[in-house]
């Protein structure tokens, strides 16, 4: 019998349309669009459509395939390419009732189920940059209600003029000071919860609330004492919260006589707390007593400080003091003071601190919380 003869044409002709069909249909592929980003939905229709230009009765996509790979037989094919994960693997399985899989399949098929770990991998993308916005804008709303719990108004007190500035090193921030004024006395709090960020601003929150409450119990005559009792207040009120969270908070507690300038000071672990006289000479208020949180405070009791006009209490925090410069040397007390001296006044002398420690940071990062509060006294009947 003679052998039948093969026409090489036809056989090159069959292969060239074959090739072109497989070119067609990957770009086909590759210029298919959905609007949806959704991880389900974007693989369903990538195989719906791959099916049609594969001509193959079925596809389907395991992204924790079964242990089996190659042909199982003559109408199933197939196909494993590497995963989202550095050691997954995803399987792509086709059926084909009518006709034999080839080479040319083989190939197509490999693009698809690599073009569905791309889409897997831009739709999960998708979704956690979703979930990532949503917890930036939670976290946002969060800071500037955080925020919002600091006093935006200094009060009008005869005999007296504050002053106040709270820069957070994040969107919020631990540093917190919360203010009280009547016709016989000026009670202030400034204070420093440890840490940054969003946990330290909400704890900061309940500072704030808890010394407003107190201040809202406290009328009459400043009396200096006041100033260490409402530190063993709060302590009874927030250590154990504090502790529980890890957490503390440095405190001043400052209650004075607008009439006469006599003042209460009680330090709980704070600094720096000064007082800055019309003179020049400065007067560090130590602490007496640990942060809030650490141990139970008592009453320890304040110390006493007669204001003169021009003289001022300045209470700050180590966001000022411990600021580096981009060669890692702090901003520091002396530098602090000298500022000072050198810038009278309460908004002024701010004003004059904010900007020597930023020129000191530079392009450093701001490495705290920066916060200063002046209160300065004054004549009795002049502008404040």
């Amino acid at each position: 019998m003679t052998a039948p003869t093969v026409d090489p044409t036809a056989s090159l002709t069959a292969a060239l349309v074959e090739t072109n069909d497989q070119l067609l249909a990957m770009y086909e592929l590759v210029t298919l669009s959905t609007d949806s980003l959704d991880e389900t939905e974007v693989i369903a229709t990538l195989l719906r459509r791959a099916a049609e230009v594969a001509r193959v009765d079925g596809l389907v996509l395991h992204t924790e395939p079964p242990h089996r790979h190659g042909l199982d037989d003559g109408n199933e094919l197939i196909v494993r390419v590497p995963g989202t994960e550095s050691d997954q693997t995803v399987e792509l399985s086709a059926r084909r009732r009518n006709g034999e899989f080839g080479t040319g399949d083989t190939k197509l098929l490999t693009a698809v189920a690599t073009m569905a770990v791309s889409a897997i991998r831009t739709a999960r993308l998708h979704r956690d940059g979703i979930a990532q916005a949503v917890v930036r804008n939670d976290h946002a709303t969060a800071s500037i209600l955080a925020q919002d719990a600091l006093p935006a108004v200094a009060p009008s007190i005869d005999g007296l003029r504050l002053a106040a500035r709270s820069i957070p090193a994040r969107s919020a921030g631990g540093d917190l000071y919360a203010w009280h004024d009547d016709t016989n006395a000026f009670r202030l709090v400034v204070g420093d919860v440890s840490g940054k960020g969003l946990p330290a601003a909400i704890m900061m929150t309940n500072v704030v609330a808890a010394a407003n409450a107190r201040f809202a119990d406290l009328n009459g005559a400043a009396d200096p004492s006041e100033a260490s009792t409402l530190l063993h207040q709060l302590d009874n009120w927030l250590g154990e919260r504090l502790s529980a969270a890890a957490r503390f908070v440095t405190l001043v507690s400052i209650t004075i006589d607008p009439a006469t300038g006599r003042a209460g000071v009680a330090n709980a672990g704070h600094s720096p707390v000064f007082v800055v006289r019309r003179t020049g000479a400065v007067e560090p208020i130590p602490p007496v007593s640990p942060p809030i949180g650490v141990l139970p405070i008592d009453d320890a009791g304040a110390l006493e400080v007669e204001l003169a006009v021009g003289d001022r209490i300045v209470v700050g925090s180590d966001g000022l003091t411990e600021q580096e410069s981009p060669t890692g040397e702090f901003f520091g007390d002396e530098r602090l003071v000298s500022t000072l001296i050198s810038t009278p006044g309460a908004t002024s002398g701010i004003e004059a601190v904010l900007d020597a420690v930023e020129r000191h940071g530079a392009d450093a990062e701001q490495s705290d919380d920066r916060t200063i509060v002046i209160i300065e006294r004054t004549e009795r009947g002049s502008a404040c």
